[in-house]
């Protein structure tokens, strides 16, 4: 058996584990195990560290594996929201880390939001153009993206009766 069937090994064992797809690739030096969302990155490793005593992927140990899991930019917005508005754009901007933080140590972040919230994050990700500081600057009070984005007087879509969203419950096609 080769390390690239341990590594096939590891991507299905890990993907089944994580309920997501996680993939395990060569990239010199190393092994990288990727995935998106989905559990944190120590929990990931611990349950892999787990397995791996149990020779899970061999000829591919446990010890040759860097894990490196990314973020889609709903869960960028969702910790965004889960922060709160920031109160100026140069706030936001100080914010970044904080936010890349929430999203580090958030297993799964779509599950932990209801739909309204989902639907909220969706159109902060479509207004701030999916970058990091824009999503910030987007959701700072009285903030105009200078591309016609942004919310006018500081309200939230949650600020109207019954606390709906006019978008709520809606999928982009």
């Amino acid at each position: 058996m080769k390390r690239s069937d341990g590594a096939k090994a590891w991507s299905t064992v890990l993907s089944e584990l994580a309920q997501v797809k996680v993939c395990v690739v060569w990239e010199r030096p190393t092994w990288r195990v990727s995935w998106l969302d989905g559990p944190t990155r120590e929990a990931l490793m611990g349950r892999a560290a787990a397995l791996g005593r149990y020779r899970v992927g061999a000829p591919l140990p446990f010890e040759d594996l860097r894990f490196a899991r990314s973020h889609t930019g709903v869960a960028v917005a969702l910790a965004w929201l889960a922060r709160g508005s920031p109160e100026s754009p140069a706030t936001a901007r100080a914010a970044i880390a904080e936010v890349e933080a929430s999203c580090a140590g958030t297993g799964y972040p779509q599950t932990r939001f209801d739909a309204g919230v989902l639907a909220a994050a969706e159109l902060l990700l479509w207004v701030g153009h999916g970058d990091i500081a824009e999503l910030g600057g987007a959701a700072s009070p009285g903030c105009a993206t200078g591309r016609g984005g942004g919310h006018a007087g500081g309200r939230s879509g949650t600020d109207r009766p019954g606390g709906h969203l006019p978008l709520a419950g809606r999928r982009p096609a």
